[in-house]
């Protein structure tokens, strides 16, 4: 049962930041969200399984029932509670030209790969913010450098 516990209080701790992502990425700067959003790892060993939970739970909670969320909003929530279990996470937003317009794209890694995407759904996305383990900006192209300072 100890499991069962620990998923439930996961997921009651997840689903209160899924219901703050939103107005606080119309209140906060992106670069200050995401310093907030990242969690001191409090796991002293990493669990590939609490990981993956971790994974599916915010793939749910923006997709789910709820209602339709971001991509942002995923990654932000993915991002935390990697950040917490000791995955050292990277939060990425990129760019690609759209058929009329440009496409903006944001997705977490783990261990340098995405978390809840595809190499072919990445495809053509132009990185332009990347967000470190540890919360601060740690790339951003020479374009992109007041990005880090809009509320979204």
């Amino acid at each position: 049962m100890r499991n069962g516990w620990a998923d439930l209080e996961l997921g009651i701790r997840m689903l209160g930041w899924r219901i703050a992502i939103g107005p606080l990425k119309a209140l906060v700067p992106l670069a200050r969200l995401v310093r907030l959003m990242h969690k001191s790892p409090q796991a002293r060993d990493r669990r590939s399984t609490r990981e993956a939970r971790i994974v599916s739970l915010s793939d749910r909670l923006c997709r789910g029932r709820l209602r339709e969320g971001s991509c942002l909003e995923r990654s932000l929530l993915a991002y935390r509670f990697l950040s917490e279990a000791g995955a050292a996470p990277t939060l990425v937003v990129a760019v690609r030209q759209g058929s009329d317009m440009l496409e903006w794209h944001a997705w977490v890694t783990r261990d340098r790969r995405p978390v809840q995407e595809t190499d072919e759904s990445l495809r053509g996305y132009l990185p332009v913010l990347i967000f470190g383990p540890h919360g601060a900006l740690e790339w951003s192209s020479s374009t992109a450098e007041s990005l880090a300072d809009v509320r979204l």
